[in-house]
């Protein structure tokens, strides 16, 4: 299993678009992803899953990926987030 914590820098927090962008993402990878916050973790692949967590600016956040593929699935999510200016 690998992991990446990420503290929410977009005013809105976790929204819509960008939460869409990265289960399409996920969907692409065999690993089992998860995003943490809260004590909560709930499948990354689940873009109900993912808006239903509520995750807003400045929360910390940790997705978790396990399986054959878990560093590319992670390394592709993290590309996303970055590029969508959602963390630092």
């Amino acid at each position: 299993m690998v992991s990446k914590a990420y503290t929410i820098t977009a005013k809105e927090g976790l929204h819509a678009r960008p939460c869409s962008l990265i289960v399409t993402e996920a969907m692409k990878y065999t690993a089992d992803l998860s995003l943490a916050y809260n004590e909560s973790e709930k499948n990354l692949k689940s873009i109900m899953a993912i808006m239903a967590l509520g995750v807003p600016h400045n929360a910390t956040i940790e997705i978790r990926a396990n399986g054959a593929d878990e560093e590319a699935a992670l390394e592709a999510i993290n590309a996303i987030i970055y590029a969508e200016k959602l963390a630092q």
